[in-house]
This record gives structure tokens, C-alpha cells and sequence, in this order.
């Protein structure tokens, strides 16, 4: 079963500027979401910041992760985390599916943008020539390799579009 995903980085980046617009309380919750693969329980959960890096167990089974986050992101996550009132899943549901709806995709939800940060990882580490890939990015996304193989490795739909 191939899982829905955000396949034109175009779209991804429009995406990310209308959070933006939306203030720090919509575009660090969207921007963890599609760039690390947080699953939007993950995103309501205690999240830990610092040397860089932003760790959290996943809700789902407990794996622990972390992972190191950009320069340019870091202040505003910072400030997020000291001024946060987590959402719940259903309020991060609503929040990606309004930023869907002004692009013509009312029926983007978090688990979309998980989706499409776990497709973003495979297509780094192959465009690496990682043949670890598949192992890389199970790590990554805090789930087992077969999930992995199983829900992504349709690389037909890969194409931006």
C-alpha cells in the first residue's frame, strides 16, 4: 500500500510559507512534521531541544529519536517549545488540512506530510547512492525496515508532480 505524500518541492515549500504566515504556532508544528516525520502525536508530546538537537520518544512505539536540526530553524523552534500549547491530533489535523485547502488540497493531513518526509529521506540517501537506504531512513523515521519497504518503495509515484 503506497502511502499519500507531498511529491513536488514546490508544492512542500508553499506549503511551508503559508505557516509561515500563520505565525511560529503553525509553520515549527508543519515544519517538523514534513521535515523529520513527526507523526502530529509525536509534535503534541515533550520534545527536548538543545546542542542543536531536538530529541522525543515516538509516540507510537516508544523508539527513541533525534535529530539535528538547522541553524535556520533552531531560534524559531526554540521559542516555539518556551511558548507552546500543543494541539491535539484532531487540532493538528484541521491546521494541515486549512494549509491543504489554500494549495487545492483540503485532504492533506499530517500523516501526509509524515509521508512525505520519509520520501524525502530515501530520495537523499539514494541520490548518495546509499543502498542502505531503506535501513537509513527506517532509523530515521523510528519504524522497521519493512514498514519502510512495504508503504514507500513504489518508485514510479515518486515523480514531482
Amino acid at each position: 500500500m503506497q502511502k499519500d505524500a507531498i511529491m513536488s518541492q514546490d508544492a512542500q515549500l508553499l506549503l511551508l510559507a503559508h505557516a509561515r504566515e500563520e505565525g511560529l504556532t503553525t509553520l515549527v508544528p508543519v515544519w517538523l512534521m514534513l521535515r523529520l516525520g513527526l507523526h502530529p502525536a509525536d509534535v503534541a508530546k515533550e520534545l527536548t531541544f538543545s546542542n542543536g538537537t531536538l530529541k522525543w520518544g515516538r509516540a507510537k512505539n516508544k523508539v527513541s529519536r533525534k535529530e539535528a536540526i538547522p541553524d535556520s530553524v533552531a531560534h524559531d523552534l526554540e521559542r516555539w517549545l518556551s511558548e507552546r500549547r500543543p494541539y491535539t491530533r484532531q487540532g493538528y489535523n484541521a491546521m494541515v488540512r486549512r494549509l491543504g485547502a489554500l494549495q487545492g488540497h483540503p485532504d492533506w493531513t499530517p500523516m501526509t506530510l509524515r509521508h512525505t518526509a520519509c520520501i524525502e529521506f530515501l530520495r537523499e540517501y539514494l541520490a548518495k547512492g546509499r543502498y542502505d537506504a531503506i535501513d537509513l531512513v527506517a532509523v530515521r523515521m523510528g519504524c522497521d525496515r519493512n514498514v519502510v519497504a512495504k508503504n514507500y518503495l513504489i518508485l514510479d509515484q515518486w515523480k514531482e508532480g
